[in-house]
């Protein structure tokens, strides 16, 4: 079972027997890549962030369960705390760009340290599939 606050592929993919109403589930916004049909890749992250923000304050009352991430000035002091939480890490998108899918030069990956010596063996399990 996961820590409050932890993220559990495996739960969720167990409670699809639970009645929506009643599943402790919460959905977390970091981007919004289309609206109304509106294709939003295209633009910078900072226009697809604000879209975002105004589309949860217009869902809050519908949707309590639907949280909008922050951003952070220090990307440290934030790798730090998610390693204290166990957490596997970051992703750093830069403002004025568009999304791009795939690897990119606009966006990084980085993982705590704990947790990748912890899950060594999902990038082994990966590299046998390959």
């Amino acid at each position: 079972m996961p820590r409050a606050g932890q993220t559990s592929v495996r739960s969720c993919a167990r409670r699809d027997s639970t009645p929506v109403d009643e599943a402790k589930l919460s959905f977390h916004a970091f981007d919004l890549l289309q609206l109304n049909s509106a294709d939003l890749k295209p633009k910078p992250l900072v226009e697809r962030r604000r879209r975002l923000v105004d589309l949860v304050h217009e869902l809050e009352e519908a949707v309590p369960v639907l949280y909008l991430s922050d951003t952070f000035a220090n990307g440290d002091e934030l790798l730090a705390m998610c390693a204290k939480l166990r957490l596997e890490g970051i992703v750093s998108k830069r403002l004025d760009r568009p999304y791009v899918s795939g690897p990119s030069r606009d966006w990084i990956k980085v993982k705590c340290a704990a947790w990748k010596e912890a899950n060594r063996w999902r990038a082994e399990v990966f590299e046998k599939t390959r």
